[in-house]
């Protein structure tokens, strides 16, 4: 079995909230609260965690079964409308170019094809200055807010990010190519 080094935005407590089935805080079926980035590989107990939720477990067979170095640009069918993803080459941007961004229906999980690309991170709660409106077509937002956190994401490696976590993905000098899957926020 393939090991995956996760940089995620999810620690311990959130592991063993979502196997649990989410905190009190929280109404949806997963954590959206916000929770301070942690480094974690994918052991047998973190996989455990997140593939409780079957949308997760079918994103973990999908990258586990497939090669996604041979994948075309495009956007690829898992489990319908829970979990797809969208394979693409990136063309960086410095960091003034590089706007927090996030999503209200899905959670996203980024995995390095090939490169390295640094993110910015805050938490939602945190930004003050909308840039451009949430899109319900395209699950999205923008904020012009500054992050108070960066992730280095290297070939093999993926975040994920919940709704609770706006990103700003691209950053850097040379192009890289990623998998972004997204996974539906059940309600």
């Amino acid at each position: 079995m393939k090991k995956f080094k996760i940089l995620s935005l999810i620690s311990s407590f959130v592991a063993l909230t979502l196997s649990a089935g989410c905190c009190k805080k929280c109404t949806t079926q997963i954590c959206t609260n916000p929770i301070e980035p942690k480094a974690l590989t994918l052991s047998a107990d973190v996989e455990k965690a997140y593939s409780s939720f079957s949308s997760f477990k079918a994103v973990f067979d999908y990258i586990k079964k497939t090669d996604l170095t041979k994948l075309p640009d495009g956007k690829y069918d898992i489990d319908g409308d829970n979990a797809f993803v969208k394979v693409f080459d990136c063309k960086k941007r410095q960091q003034k170019d590089a706007f927090l961004e996030a999503h209200k229906d899905y959670i996203d999980l980024q995995y390095m094809i090939k490169g390295t690309e640094t993110m910015g991170l805050k938490s939602t709660k945190d930004c003050k200055t909308v840039k451009d409106a949430y899109s319900k077509e395209e699950d999205i937002m923008f904020f012009s807010d500054s992050y108070d956190k960066f992730a280095t994401i290297k070939t093999g490696e993926f975040i994920i990010l919940f709704p609770s976590d706006a990103h700003a993905p691209d950053i850097g000098m040379v192009p890289t190519r990623k998998a972004v899957f997204k996974i539906k926020v059940s309600k």
